[in-house]
């Protein structure tokens, strides 16, 4: 398969899953490449600011990535043009501008794109250190780094990959005033 169709869902999938950005609608809530506000489509993404034209609106998007010269097969056009309708023009509110899904059942949408089309899902990792001092007893600290971690596994099940947890706790007793 082509380079072009990983490298179009890789940036769809780190500006729309990873990053959270909004879906480019115009007045009237149709999609476009390039939205008032700079927002891009998906195949947008693909598109520099140098090479974007507004005579692009309105093509297909494998119409508008051969007029950019960009080389693909006839099923490789097809693909493209699933990929901007299924990641982006049909998870639009027309009315609202705003994406219809939950981040969750978007991201969960990529996925069933990229496993249809055997494409990879970008790995994005991601390392987390904690350090917890507690002025407490020691019960306390170890309790609170329990729920840390579970919250973060439960985190990393959703939404993304994250390599290591790493939960450093310590107590230190608490400070006694000296009697006056």
């Amino acid at each position: 398969m082509n380079n072009i169709i990983q490298k179009i869902f890789n940036l769809a999938w780190q500006a729309f899953i990873i990053e959270g950005k909004p879906p480019s609608v115009g007045v009237g809530g149709s999609c476009l490449y390039r939205g008032p506000n700079g927002q891009k489509c998906v195949v947008g993404l693909l598109i520099s600011d140098n090479e974007y034209n507004s005579a692009f609106e309105g093509d297909s998007a494998a119409e508008t990535l051969d007029r950019l010269g960009y080389q693909f097969s006839e099923s490789e056009a097809e693909i493209i043009d699933c990929m901007q309708y299924d990641l982006h023009d049909g998870l639009v509110s027309r009315r609202d501008e705003e994406w219809l899904l939950s981040p969750e059942d978007m991201r969960e949408r990529y996925i069933d794109f990229a496993t249809e089309h055997d494409l990879e899902v970008p790995k994005v990792e991601q390392h987390i250190a904690i350090h917890i001092v507690c002025h407490a007893d020691t019960d306390c600290a170890l309790e609170l780094a329990d729920k840390i971690q579970e919250t973060l596994i439960t985190f990393n099940t959703f939404h993304h990959n994250i390599k290591d947890i790493h939960i450093h706790s310590e107590c230190e007793p608490a400070k006694k005033e000296a009697p006056e």
